[in-house]
């Protein structure tokens, strides 16, 4: 369950978070260029990358950590998606 988050701009470009209180982050995976993986957090905005699914986990404790300087308690998903191409 989310709750209500609140970013505002600091005036300088970046937003922190005067409020955010939130207790699940939800991150979607996806394959780029040579087999390269992307996490992407659509709410808040925090990306990771990695080589595969371990260096993603890894990558993404750290920018969460990074983001809510240490303070983040809660549950993170990682969503994995295969696209399914059909030519016409």
């Amino acid at each position: 369950m989310q709750k209500q988050r609140r970013l505002s701009d600091n005036g300088q470009g970046n937003y922190s978070n005067n409020v955010m209180n939130t207790d699940e982050l939800i991150f979607v995976v996806v394959k780029g260029q040579n087999n390269a993986l992307t996490a992407i957090e659509g709410n808040i905005g925090i990306v990771a990358f990695g080589t595969n699914i371990a260096e993603i986990r890894n990558a993404i404790l750290v920018k969460v950590q990074e983001y809510f300087n240490g303070k983040f308690r809660g549950e993170i998903r990682i969503r994995r998606f295969k696209d399914i191409v059909i030519n016409i």
